[in-house]
């Protein structure tokens, strides 16, 4: 669980470098964002349903991320080099990381 919270804040970094540039402040977003997971959260209708909950954040971070762009700047000078097979497979894993920190610190426990 330690790997996971010692993720997030770099996961937040990397989405945040990748935000579309049309989509408005990234504060703004952000901000849009965390509200919309706050109220998944909160919601008492799902209070029995935590992979309901789980599911929309998923939505969301998939909304709020270019995992593209990220994949790439996680890569850096090393993205250029790699087949357009070995980019879309960095691009499905390291998606499936930023959600499972996104999901996993923002729908679990506090610390």
């Amino acid at each position: 669980m330690r790997v996971v919270r010692a993720l997030s804040p770099a996961a937040a970094l990397v989405l945040l470098l990748a935000a579309p540039a049309g989509a408005g402040p990234a504060t703004d977003r952000l901000r849009e964002f965390f509200g919309s997971v706050d109220s998944v959260l909160a919601d008492p209708s799902t209070a029995e349903r935590p992979q309901d909950k789980v599911a929309v954040v998923q939505r969301l971070v998939a909304d709020l991320a270019d995992p593209e762009s990220a994949a790439a700047g996680a890569l850096g000078g090393e993205w250029p080099a790699r087949t357009p097979g070995e980019r879309d497979e960095f691009v499905g894993l390291f998606a499936a990381l930023l959600e499972r920190a996104w999901v996993g610190g923002l729908a679990g426990p506090p610390a």
